[in-house]
């Protein structure tokens, strides 16, 4: 007993989904959710929810995922207990229970908690609430599925998308229904890096376990799934039979997983189970490629180990072998989860408070939804305005480099380019591209209404597919193409119509890629020339330098490290290296401030104080070309933090109100570092022409009787400082 009641505490902790059943505690029936239900000749037998013993122990009966069920069995020993009279389909409190036994098997086998025939009780109510495990199947249970073996050919397969497809076979516990199964998989894709399959409970990656392979590493192991993968405790890589090779141009990779987990989603027999597919480049990372899809493992047949049917009321049970020899479990499911056919109805999702998208998938009858051959969509946009509307279709959840449908008002809505931000960068697809069918654009009771029809797998363009997508939502203000004042970035799975908002990983940690590229290159960095430009300013000797310096050294420190953060993300994100303009101007400018530092460091000195010589061709080049890049470096740090701010946006949906007011606060920031250097490049350029020129040099200084003039500022150089000569 003691080994059984441990037992149920495990398997408590081990399957996740269940439903939240009520449950009695000191004699009150809590509230709960009506469990299955299985039918006899005469009577529904309701399964009870959940029950507590006096040492306070819980016991759950009832359903589990669907197709299945969890059943504790119980015995009541009538001698010292008491069972309340209550309605069958709550759950009560018993006093006193004695659990004999647990069992986790599909909810068609019929199990039925009846008295136990030997037992003797006058309380017809409490022998009736009494309860005894009826199947053979609660003994034996292997949760390892040690003794099971994966077949040598995996006869069932599902093609994902073109370039992928996982082959599969279920291998169930022997005797049936006695314990754990077998899932063997081999995924085969199309590409050169990592690959994997990933085990859902809603077709969606946060929360589901995933199988991935990666070649560059010759591994095959679980990780748990949020926006990121994380590879599971050892104790939990528990898969067998794993390789993963590359052949032909193919990436194969094989494992075998057991059905049921502690922790995880688990794999059903009998059901439709939700899977997910991603890959990418060789270093694991964001999926360049991405897709959710069902595998409908089939019908399951009865048990027919069943060792005694005993019915609440004693009635004969034998009329039950009549029922049907299988039940779909996939019906059982229904109650559970009820998810939309977008192939035979219009579904919706609402983008935002003033959009609503409609879609329906129309399906030729000679294909299948996962292969989805010459397939459409039809779509329908609904604005609560009067604007031009917007949906687009996206790899990256990036405006950049994706497609849309634009409707503007007394237009027909068309296929459009999106390269850039400006209006010159969205622009019409060649009219051989324009394939849209029904399209059209109305204006009615203040609402703005888009309808089109589009192929959904293209050449050239970027495929829609039947399960995840990342689409983009954007209206304007008029009904003249421009700026937009509301958008949207969104994953939507057309087929069963969960909707999710686009979350684009690492968040914080290019925020703070964003704010040490601001202390660098607008903190820093105009202090360090600020320093120079107004160094006699500043006490006699080189502290202006000390400064300038200081200044230079640390942005230079800091520009080192928010590189190797994009460079690092980058590579973790699976995106392409030095790609768009940002990538390449922050390359541009790590590459020559390197330049400039060392620069600095080994740069030609003035001639000493003490001679006569006067600066050297070197020297005077060195000069002009330190002020030159400097000034061309600041400028583009300039442009660059704000290119920033628009990809930070863009990536991450910030309200665009919000955007714009950092922005302006960002160019007045600029505005009030910049605005002393132009004054000191004016003041500087005065200051050594007076100098210079000897009538109207200050009468307080000496120039015959110094150093001579510092050309980069105007500064008399003191013969007796060395100080100043060697900065």
């Amino acid at each position: 007993v003691g080994i059984v009641v441990a037992a149920a505490r495990i398997f408590g902790q081990l399957f996740r989904g269940y439903e939240e059943f009520g449950y009695a505690r000191n004699g009150i029936c809590l509230e709960q959710t009506e469990l299955e239900t299985l039918a006899t000749e005469e009577r529904e037998v309701h399964l009870l929810a959940e029950v507590e013993d006096e040492m306070g122990l819980r016991f759950r009966l009832g359903s589990w995922q669907p197709g299945y069920v969890i059943i504790v069995a119980i015995s009541q020993e009538t001698d010292n207990c008491q069972v309340e009279d209550c309605d069958p389909h709550q759950s009560c409190s018993h006093t006193c229970l004695d659990m004999i036994g647990i069992s986790v098997m599909r909810a068609h086998c019929a199990m039925i908690l009846s008295t136990d025939d030997d037992e003797e009780d006058d309380d017809d109510e409490a022998s009736e609430n009494s309860a005894t495990v009826i199947s053979s199947t609660t003994a034996d249970v292997d949760p390892t599925a040690a003794n099971l073996t994966c077949p040598d050919a995996l006869d069932q397969s599902t093609q994902i998308d073109p370039s992928a497809t996982l082959y599969y076979a279920v291998v169930t516990s022997n005797p049936d229904g006695s314990g754990n199964g077998l899932f063997c998989g081999r995924l085969e894709v199309e590409d050169d890096g990592w690959i994997g399959v990933g085990f859902s409970s809603d077709g969606t990656m946060d929360g589901s376990q995933g199988v991935i392979g990666i070649p560059a590493e010759s591994t095959v192991l679980k990780y748990a799934l949020t926006s990121t993968a994380t590879l599971v405790t050892e104790d939990r890589q528990t898969l067998r039979n794993t390789s993963i090779k590359e052949m032909d141009g193919m990436i194969i990779m094989e494992f075998t997983k057991l059905l049921i987990e502690e922790g995880e989603v688990p794999i059903l027999v009998g059901a439709q189970n939700d899977f997910i597919h991603a890959r990418g480049q060789s270093e694991l990372g964001f999926h360049t490629n991405y897709a959710s899809f069902r595998v409908d493992l089939g019908t399951y047949p009865v048990e027919e180990d069943i060792d005694e049917v005993v019915d609440l009321e004693g009635d004969d049970m034998d009329e039950v072998e009549d029922e049907s020899d299988e039940v779909t479990a996939s019906a059982l499911a229904d109650d559970a989860q009820d998810f939309k056919d977008c192939t035979r109805e219009m579904c919706e999702t609402q983008v935002s408070p003033d959009f609503l998208l409609k879609y329906q998938i129309n399906l030729p009858s000679d294909t299948t939804l996962d292969l989805c051959e010459n397939c459409s969509i039809s779509m329908e946009a609904v604005y609560d305005g009067e604007a031009w509307v917007s949906i687009g279709f996206s790899t990256d959840g990036m405006m950049i480099g994706s497609e849309a449908v634009i409707g503007i008002p007394g237009k027909i809505p068309q296929k459009y380019i999106l390269s850039s931000k400006n209006n010159e960068g969205v622009v019409p697809m060649p009219e051989s591209a324009q394939t849209l069918t029904d399209a059209s654009i109305d204006v009615k009771d203040g609402q703005t209404i888009m309808k089109f029809t589009k192929i959904m797998k293209e050449a050239g363009e970027i495929e829609i597919t039947p399960r995840e997508n990342i689409f983009l939502g954007a209206y304007g203000s008029s009904d003249v193409l421009g700026y937009h004042p509301g958008r949207s970035i969104f994953d939507l799975n057309l087929s069963s119509g969960f909707v999710e908002e686009a979350k684009a990983p690492n968040m914080s940690v290019w925020f703070v890629h964003g704010i040490l590229a601001f202390l660098a290159w607008g903190v820093l960095v105009p202090s360090a020339v600020n320093s120079s430009l107004f160094r006699e300013l500043f006490p006699k000797g080189a502290i202006w330098f000390s400064f300038h310096r200081a200044f230079n050294i640390t942005a230079f420190a800091l520009f080192v490290v928010l590189f190797s953060i994009a460079v690092s993300y980058t590579t973790k994100e699976g995106t392409d290296h030095f790609d768009d303009e940002h990538q390449k101007m922050g390359l541009a400018m790590f590459i020559l401030t390197t330049f400039q530092v060392f620069g600095g460091i080994f740069r030609p000195h003035l001639p000493s104080p003490n001679s006569d010589e006067e600066k050297t061709n070197l020297r005077r080049c060195w000069e002009s070309g330190h002020r030159l890049v400097g000034a061309a470096l600041l400028a583009c740090g300039f442009w660059q933090m704000n290119d920033g701010i628009e990809l930070f946006s863009e990536k991450y949906s910030v309200d665009e109100s919000i955007e714009e007011k950092v922005c302006i606060a960002y160019w007045v920031w600029i505005g009030i570092m910049s605005a002393p250097i132009v004054f000191g490049v004016w003041y500087s350029k005065v200051r050594k022409e007076n100098l210079n020129d000897p009538g109207k040099a200050s009468p307080a200084v000496d120039v015959t009787d110094s150093g001579g003039v510092d050309t980069d500022s105007g500064i008399v150089m003191p013969r007796d400082s060395a100080s100043i000569d060697e900065s």
